[in-house]
């Protein structure tokens, strides 16, 4: 069971205990800073578009990784239910999906970019 996520770099998720579930399916979702976990879902970032968006057209996008492969759910469900569930599907935005694999799947690291960096001023 996860919680709705307002603290999740502690990787805990704090709100409501609701179950993420994918369609009906309930997963085990992991806040993780490096995508490698041993099980279920790796969440490495969330986004929402709520203060953009109306009351019913707001998202909440999980960025996630699970045995090696990069997923992006989306969820706007915005009441809760009697199983207590947050449901989520994978985006049919193939942009995004795309996006998201190429920097899942980068050759590029972390400590590659940033001993590149450099700050003007």
């Amino acid at each position: 069971m996860c919680k709705y996520p307002l603290e999740m770099s502690k990787g805990r998720c704090i709100f409501l205990e609701w179950q993420v579930v994918i369609g009906n399916t309930p997963i085990v979702l992991n806040w993780s800073k490096s995508g490698e976990e041993e099980s279920g879902y790796s969440l490495v970032a969330v986004y929402s578009d709520a203060e953009a968006q109306d009351h019913l057209s707001k998202h909440v996008y999980f960025f996630t990784i699970n045995s090696g492969v990069p997923k992006v759910l989306i969820t706007s469900q915005n009441q809760g239910n009697p199983n207590n569930y947050l449901y989520f599907k994978e985006t049919e935005n193939k942009g995004l999906r795309d996006v998201v694999n190429n920097i899942v799947n980068s050759d590029v690291s972390v400590d590659n970019v940033k001993s590149k960096a450099t700050i003007d001023g």
